[in-house]
């Protein structure tokens, strides 16, 4: 009997998680432009990057060396907060590296055996992620390329997740 309890409060968690994921993700605006439209907002780097999956080299990025931990960075295509400031720290990758994201922000894919990371708001690639490499606590490295994403000094308040949240879902 105590086991059908704990499992069945395990699913309301579960459904709840998933409700929660779904309002989240509901309540943000969903941008769609054609590749013409896209290309006249974008720089050439920017579409490149974000709309065509390439990567920018290693170390060119303007936020690799970044430090600022106030704030938070927004996708550069459509303007949704992605990660908090905060969660950035230095991987010595040659990219920007955050830990976690703000919840709803990131989709994820399978990309040939890695996991893309993508904007949820306007579909833009952003990186991939890596788990288990120990950086951080969170165990989570959301490698980022600079074009795609704008520091914003002001806080966003939301509650934030990591990839292994949103592929449990």
């Amino acid at each position: 009997r105590n086991f059908l309890m704990l499992r069945a409060t395990r699913l309301s968690l579960v459904f709840y998680r998933r409700a929660v994921f779904a309002r989240a993700l509901s309540s943000r605006r969903r941008v769609d432009k054609t590749p013409e439209q896209w290309q006249q907002v974008l720089s050439p780097a920017q579409y490149d990057v974000m709309r065509a999956g390439d990567t920018e080299p290693p170390w060119s990025g303007k936020y690799v060396n970044f430090r600022e931990k106030v704030g938070h960075f927004a996708c550069s295509a459509c303007d949704q907060p992605l990660f908090p400031a905060s969660s950035k720290f230095n991987s010595n990758t040659g990219w920007p590296s955050f830990d976690c994201f703000f919840q709803g922000a990131i989709k994820t894919e399978d990309d040939f055996g890695r996991m893309e990371i993508r904007c949820a708001g306007c579909d833009s690639h952003l990186g991939h992620a890596f788990q288990g490499e120990g950086f951080t606590a969170r165990n989570e490295r959301l490698c980022v390329n600079s074009v795609c994403i704008e520091y914003k000094q002001e806080e966003h308040q939301e509650a934030v997740e990591t990839t292994k949240d949103v592929t449990n879902k």
